[in-house]
């Protein structure tokens, strides 16, 4: 699960199994989370401590290292 500020087309840093995937994010993506998908492919994260000022703010977008696929931007509310 990567966040960040607003913004688009970041790629997935270096040292990453998809690196060089373009994230709906801006530059200044960081790694907040790693889970592992069930057979339905649900996966959780958290739970997380955000503090108030990022709500509607900060977004988050979740990579699937297996076929490099992202999901939809979502933000944090």
């Amino acid at each position: 699960l990567y966040c960040v500020g607003a913004g688009t087309g970041a790629p997935v840093p270096h040292g990453d199994p998809c690196v060089g995937t373009l994230l709906g994010l801006n530059g200044f993506t960081s790694l907040v989370a790693k889970a592992l998908a069930d057979a339905q492919g649900a996966a959780s994260f958290g739970p997380f401590s955000v503090p108030a000022k990022a709500c509607g703010r900060v977004r988050a977008q979740a990579l699937d290292v297996a076929s490099c696929n992202t999901s939809n931007v979502v933000s944090l509310q």
